[in-house]
């Protein structure tokens, strides 16, 4: 039975698990720290001791995972972009599987032991207790490894999810579609209306740069009127230098706010 389920979108697919993780779907791996051999020097003492499971998804499942969230993988191994969703579950740049672990550690201390006898019955009993712990614990080490890929798997349908919402928001929000598409989607009558109105908006357009034509007339008015009354107390009020420089700014302007602040501020 599939791992995912799907649903179509207009760029890709919805997907949701369709199911819990069972050890069907995964590859499962120990590792542990070694018995000690008979004739270890322990010239290296490791500070602890540990067994570690870890689970990945299996071939079948990475190839499902890829498949629903239509991410192809190049000839080298690497997806087709970088920061694909599935790299929560994978190698980041190649279609491998990525591992989740779960261990159990114990310490392991040569302190007060001076011969190396001594040495190797301690790394012996720690060790026989880790592999018995590890014996009992291994059921539940187990299933915290599949916890950890079943929350990293919810990570790579919520980003997978996420991407497509984002696409449908831009698409319907904001129209982010091409105009022969557009057209599509509408019927005749829908159709007449949106020309009916864009022929309105077009005439409103151009009554507004009529306005604003007007607009500019009126106020480019005042400012003749009020720079003829302030240059002509101006003439009245000056001596000859004073003259001079109101006859060489007959040739320049200013806009309307310059003169304000300045003389009516």
């Amino acid at each position: 039975m599939n791992l995912f389920k799907t649903e179509k979108s207009i760029n890709g697919q919805f997907i949701t698990l369709a199911r819990a993780l069972t050890l069907d779907d995964v590859n499962i791996k120990e590792s542990n720290s070694s018995a000690p051999k008979a004739d270890d020097s322990f010239k290296f003492t490791p500070s602890s001791l540990s067994e570690t499971i870890s689970v990945t998804l299996n071939e079948e499942r990475i190839k499902e995972l890829l498949e629903v969230t239509g991410t192809e993988v190049l000839d080298d191994g690497r997806y087709n972009r970088s920061g694909n969703s599935v790299s929560y579950v994978t190698d980041a740049w190649h279609s491998k599987a990525k591992a989740f672990y779960a261990s159990v550690e114990k310490p392991l201390s040569f302190r007060g032991l001076r011969t190396a006898e001594a040495k190797h019955k301690r790394h012996m009993e720690v060790h026989t207790e880790l592999m018995a712990q590890f014996k009992e614990e291994k059921d539940a080490l187990t299933e915290n490894a599949l916890k950890q890929l079943t929350e990293a798997l919810i990570k790579v349908v919520t980003a997978n999810n996420s991407d497509i919402e984002e696409t449908l928001r831009n698409v319907v929000v904001k129209l982010s579609v091409k105009k022969e598409a557009l057209a599509m989607c509408l019927n005749e009558q829908e159709t007449r209306d949106v020309n009916a109105q864009a022929a309105e908006i077009d005439e409103i357009d151009a009554k507004i740069k009529e306005l604003r034509e007007q607009k500019s007339a009126k106020k480019d008015s005042i400012y003749n009127t009020q720079r003829q009354a302030v240059e002509r107390q101006l003439t009245k009020d000056s001596g000859e230098m004073g003259l001079t420089v109101l006859a060489a700014l007959k040739s320049e302007t200013e806009d309307e706010s310059s003169l304000d602040d300045i003389f009516f501020g």
